[in-house]
Protein backbone atom coordinates (compact mmCIF):
# COMPACT_ATOMS: atom_id res chain seq x y z
CA UNK A 1 0.00 0.00 0.00
CA UNK A 2 2.79 2.29 0.88
CA UNK A 3 4.44 1.82 -1.89
CA UNK A 4 2.26 1.72 -4.55
CA UNK A 5 0.64 5.35 -3.01
CA UNK A 6 4.20 6.68 -2.52
CA UNK A 7 5.27 5.81 -6.64
CA UNK A 8 2.08 7.15 -7.36
CA UNK A 9 2.60 10.72 -5.40
CA UNK A 10 6.13 11.16 -6.37
CA UNK A 11 5.18 10.71 -10.48
CA UNK A 12 7.47 12.90 -12.19
CA UNK A 13 4.33 13.88 -14.76
CA UNK A 14 1.82 15.01 -11.23
CA UNK A 15 5.24 17.65 -10.42
CA UNK A 16 4.90 18.54 -14.50
CA UNK A 17 1.36 18.82 -14.57
CA UNK A 18 0.94 20.83 -11.00
CA UNK A 19 3.77 22.97 -12.24
CA UNK A 20 2.66 23.38 -16.13
CA UNK A 21 -1.18 24.35 -14.88
CA UNK A 22 -0.33 25.60 -11.70
CA UNK A 23 -1.89 23.12 -9.64
CA UNK A 24 -1.81 22.61 -5.84
CA UNK A 25 -1.58 18.32 -4.93
CA UNK A 26 -2.85 17.90 -2.04
CA UNK A 27 -2.17 14.64 -0.22
CA UNK A 28 -5.17 13.44 2.37
CA UNK A 29 -5.23 10.27 4.14
CA UNK A 30 -7.95 8.26 5.12
CA UNK A 31 -8.44 9.05 9.05
CA UNK A 32 -7.63 5.55 9.62
CA UNK A 33 -3.51 5.56 7.87
CA UNK A 34 -2.91 9.40 9.04
CA UNK A 35 -1.13 8.04 12.00
CA UNK A 36 1.25 6.16 9.36
CA UNK A 37 1.78 9.08 7.32
CA UNK A 38 5.70 9.02 7.70
CA UNK A 39 6.00 5.61 6.13
CA UNK A 40 5.19 7.30 2.81
CA UNK A 41 7.62 9.60 0.67
CA UNK A 42 5.17 12.52 0.47
CA UNK A 43 7.23 15.19 -2.22
CA UNK A 44 8.09 18.54 -0.79
CA UNK A 45 5.73 20.24 -3.43
CA UNK A 46 2.92 18.69 -2.32
CA UNK A 47 0.16 19.75 -0.04
CA UNK A 48 -0.44 17.32 3.01
CA UNK A 49 -4.22 17.71 4.65
CA UNK A 50 -5.91 15.75 7.24
CA UNK A 51 -9.34 15.42 8.06
CA UNK A 52 -9.13 18.50 10.59
CA UNK A 53 -8.35 20.24 7.74
CA UNK A 54 -11.47 22.16 5.97
CA UNK A 55 -12.34 18.53 3.43
CA UNK A 56 -15.24 19.83 1.69
CA UNK A 57 -13.55 23.26 0.65
CA UNK A 58 -10.05 20.68 -0.43
CA UNK A 59 -12.56 18.54 -3.11
CA UNK A 60 -14.85 21.87 -4.06
CA UNK A 61 -11.34 23.19 -5.46
CA UNK A 62 -10.46 20.09 -6.83
CA UNK A 63 -9.76 19.45 -10.74
CA UNK A 64 -9.52 15.71 -10.48
CA UNK A 65 -9.56 13.78 -7.37
CA UNK A 66 -7.51 10.36 -7.08
CA UNK A 67 -8.77 7.55 -4.45
CA UNK A 68 -8.97 3.91 -4.58
CA UNK A 69 -12.46 2.91 -3.31
CA UNK A 70 -13.63 5.92 -1.05
CA UNK A 71 -17.24 7.30 -1.82
CA UNK A 72 -15.03 10.80 -1.66
CA UNK A 73 -15.77 10.32 -5.55
CA UNK A 74 -19.20 11.11 -5.28
CA UNK A 75 -18.60 14.48 -3.27
CA UNK A 76 -15.61 15.45 -6.24
CA UNK A 77 -18.03 14.61 -8.80
CA UNK A 78 -20.87 16.55 -7.29
CA UNK A 79 -18.61 19.32 -8.11
CA UNK A 80 -17.59 18.41 -11.35
CA UNK A 81 -14.07 16.82 -11.15
CA UNK A 82 -13.40 13.36 -12.39
CA UNK A 83 -11.77 10.79 -10.26
CA UNK A 84 -9.09 8.57 -10.93
CA UNK A 85 -9.60 4.92 -9.36
CA UNK A 86 -6.13 3.98 -8.32
CA UNK A 87 -7.31 -0.05 -7.41
CA UNK A 88 -3.62 -1.93 -7.43
CA UNK A 89 -5.18 -4.33 -4.92
CA UNK A 90 -8.48 -5.24 -5.83
CA UNK A 91 -8.27 -8.73 -5.67
CA UNK A 92 -6.71 -8.42 -1.92
CA UNK A 93 -8.90 -6.02 -1.15
CA UNK A 94 -12.56 -7.57 -2.06
CA UNK A 95 -11.12 -10.98 -1.40
CA UNK A 96 -11.68 -10.62 2.39
CA UNK A 97 -8.23 -9.04 3.26
CA UNK A 98 -10.23 -5.42 4.07
CA UNK A 99 -13.82 -5.10 6.07
CA UNK A 100 -15.32 -4.35 2.53
CA UNK A 101 -17.03 -6.85 0.50
CA UNK A 102 -17.27 -6.34 -3.31
CA UNK A 103 -21.14 -5.03 -3.97
CA UNK A 104 -23.50 -4.00 -6.78
CA UNK A 105 -21.27 -0.78 -7.51
CA UNK A 106 -18.47 -1.11 -10.70
CA UNK A 107 -16.01 1.76 -10.73
CA UNK A 108 -15.24 0.52 -14.42
CA UNK A 109 -18.74 0.67 -15.73
CA UNK A 110 -20.02 3.33 -12.83
CA UNK A 111 -17.47 5.44 -11.65
CA UNK A 112 -16.30 9.00 -12.67
CA UNK A 113 -12.78 7.95 -14.23
CA UNK A 114 -10.80 5.59 -15.51
CA UNK A 115 -9.78 2.57 -13.18
CA UNK A 116 -6.22 2.15 -12.89
CA UNK A 117 -3.78 -0.79 -11.48
CA UNK A 118 -0.46 1.11 -11.68
CA UNK A 119 1.10 3.76 -10.35
CA UNK A 120 2.57 4.96 -13.98
CA UNK A 121 -0.81 4.62 -15.19
CA UNK A 122 -2.52 6.09 -12.82
CA UNK A 123 -0.73 9.31 -12.80
CA UNK A 124 -1.21 9.23 -17.17
CA UNK A 125 -4.62 9.05 -16.40
CA UNK A 126 -4.70 12.36 -13.80
CA UNK A 127 -2.18 14.14 -16.39
CA UNK A 128 -5.01 13.71 -19.14
CA UNK A 129 -8.04 13.94 -16.79
CA UNK A 130 -6.67 17.39 -15.58
CA UNK A 131 -5.73 18.35 -19.06
CA UNK A 132 -9.12 17.70 -20.31
CA UNK A 133 -7.68 15.08 -22.87
CA UNK A 134 -9.02 11.95 -21.49
CA UNK A 135 -10.62 10.16 -24.37
CA UNK A 136 -13.30 8.71 -21.71
CA UNK A 137 -13.86 12.40 -20.61
CA UNK A 138 -17.32 12.77 -21.90
CA UNK A 139 -18.53 9.73 -20.87
CA UNK A 140 -17.41 10.62 -17.34
CA UNK A 141 -18.88 13.87 -17.64
CA UNK A 142 -21.80 12.08 -18.31
CA UNK A 143 -22.20 9.92 -15.76
CA UNK A 144 -21.31 13.04 -13.30
CA UNK A 145 -24.26 15.20 -15.03
CA UNK A 146 -26.57 11.83 -15.11
CA UNK A 147 -25.82 11.58 -10.71
CA UNK A 148 -26.66 15.00 -9.95
CA UNK A 149 -29.11 16.73 -12.15
CA UNK A 150 -29.63 19.50 -9.33
CA UNK A 151 -27.49 21.71 -8.21
CA UNK A 152 -29.21 24.32 -6.42
CA UNK A 153 -30.36 25.20 -3.27
CA UNK A 154 -33.22 23.64 -3.36
CA UNK A 155 -32.69 19.68 -2.29
CA UNK A 156 -34.34 20.46 1.24
CA UNK A 157 -37.61 22.04 -0.59
CA UNK A 158 -37.71 19.28 -2.72
CA UNK A 159 -36.98 16.32 -0.30
CA UNK A 160 -40.15 18.18 2.06
CA UNK A 161 -42.56 18.42 -1.14
CA UNK A 162 -41.72 14.36 -1.64
CA UNK A 163 -42.33 13.88 1.68
CA UNK A 164 -45.77 15.30 2.00
CA UNK A 165 -46.80 13.92 -0.97
CA UNK A 166 -46.60 10.48 0.07
CA UNK A 167 -49.46 11.01 2.70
Amino acid sequence: FVRQWSAFINSPKLKVLCADEGLEAVFLMHPRFAQHSHYFNIPEWMTIASYQDDVASLIAAARVAVTDYSSQAFEAAFVNAPTVYFQFDKEEFFGGGHSSQLGGYDHARQGFGPVETSADSAAEATVHLARGIHSHQDEYRSRIESLYRFRDSQASARVTLAIENLS
